[in-house]
């Protein structure tokens, strides 16, 4: 019976989407703990079976625990990982799409993914769920014309659908990803407007405050996040077009509140805009 059990298994990984393999040498500094590798390739299968990505994925994934990271993607942020403290965890990730093959390039960075901890986990998931997320939008869209706070916050709100419909997280789990992005994006707020911050590449400001619009926008028409980039993806094709296809699918009051949540200076009231954007009301 064991012995039946073994080539079941070995049949199921063969017939997986999901690749693991080593990171270039010379980019990570060592091997991946064995659990991450268990952890992609069970996640992995789980999420592109519910996911619009159409293809195979690939996962080059590698860990940093000491050096600093001159990541070769012009989208990539520099990472010098001796600001990770001992017992902390953080990674980094970069998609790629060659027809239908989907590659997910992931460095992890600090010793705390040792452990497998819950927290570790969790970060492994989320993160995961928003990579398989940008595969899709590759096959559908061109991002040169999306906008980073449409890129990344779309990213970051359709894998919390992904993780839901993979049966990966709870609806409490969602809950506490939401109050994260509000939290992050209060954070923004408080700085200024968004759009320069987002123009500068601020984190914060792209995905948490763009993963509160796509959510507020959803909900304005009871509309996943991804059936509202389809229809974005086929509207707009250039930059000029955002505006138009925002007032046909949401109204206007609605498109001018997501305008000012966006330029707006909310620094004495972050609260505010994050309410009034969700109401339609900015």
């Amino acid at each position: 019976m064991a012995v039946v059990w073994s080539l079941l298994a070995l049949l199921a990984m063969a017939a997986s989407p999901v690749e693991i393999v080593p990171d270039e040498p010379g980019i990570g500094g060592q091997d991946v703990p064995a659990w991450t590798k268990e952890a992609w390739q069970a996640d992995g299968d789980a999420l592109l079976a519910v996911s619009s990505f159409d293809g195979s994925l690939q996962l080059s994934v590698g860990q940093v625990p000491f050096t600093t990271i001159e990541a070769d993607e012009p989208d990539v942020a520099r990472v010098n990982v001796a600001t990770v403290p001992h017992g902390q965890l953080s990674l980094i990730a970069h998609t790629s799409l060659e027809e239908q093959a989907g590659r997910i390039r992931i460095e992890l960075i600090g010793d705390g993914w040792q452990a497998g901890s819950d927290k570790a986990r969790h970060l492994l998931r989320q993160n995961l769920a928003h990579e398989i997320a940008h595969l899709a939008q590759k096959q559908r869209y061109d991002s040169a014309y999306e906008l980073a706070v449409l890129h990344e916050g779309y990213a970051e709100a359709r894998a919390l659908d992904l993780l839901i419909d993979a049966k990966l997280w709870t609806a409490a789990d969602v809950r506490l990803a939401r109050l994260g992005f509000e939290q992050s994006c209060e954070a923004a707020l408080r700085r200024g407007p968004l759009l320069p911050q987002i123009e500068a590449g601020d984190r914060e400001a792209s995905y948490a405050c763009g993963a509160l619009l796509w959510i507020a926008a959803s909900e304005r028409v009871n509309a996943r996040p991804d059936v509202l980039h389809r229809s974005y993806a086929k509207a707009v094709r250039q930059p000029a077009g955002l505006g138009p296809w925002a007032r046909e699918t949401f109204g206007p009051d609605f498109t001018r509140s997501a305008y000012m949540f966006l330029t707006a200076n909310y620094s004495g009231g972050p609260q505010t805009a994050l309410e009034g954007l969700a109401a339609g009301r900015l």
